[in-house]
């Protein structure tokens, strides 16, 4: 019976050491392709970050300009392995909102119209199983 109680310490021990409990992990590099209605780029930061290669980012700018309209815009931009660029920029309230969300490890999802130049969809996701930048 004693050696019984020995195998169950044992297979939990042997369990916890191989990381069966860690948490869910996805890579989510850079992406850009083409819809129906325009382009789209999508990817988490710090799998662009952490890339083996020296091409791929991601990510959105807030800024202002208060000389003439003194509008606040939002310009996203994205590169993939490749060298694949795609940018495109708004000046609507939701869309600057949603870009004031990004940090430094958030996935994102930005769509372009067919033209390439205006923003039509822009998405900023948080969750654990997205990879942190690494150096």
């Amino acid at each position: 019976m004693r050696t019984g109680k020995w195998v169950g310490v044992s297979i939990v021990g042997a369990l916890l050491s191989t990381g069966a409990l860690a948490g869910y992990k996805m890579t989510s590099e850079v992406v850009i392709s083409s819809t129906t209605t325009g382009m789209t780029a999508m990817g988490a930061m710090g799998s662009a970050r952490s890339s083996a290669d020296a091409n791929q980012y991601i990510g959105c700018q807030v800024s202002t300009n208060n000389v003439s309209s003194g509008a606040v815009t939002v310009l996203c931009f994205a590169r993939n392995a490749a060298g694949t660029y795609l940018s495109c920029v708004t000046t609507d309230p939701n869309y600057v909102s949603a870009a004031q969300a990004i940090d430094g490890d958030s996935y994102i999802r930005f769509n372009t119209e067919s033209s390439g130049s205006n923003c039509t969809y822009l998405l900023v996701s948080d969750s654990s199983y997205y990879a942190p930048k690494q150096p």
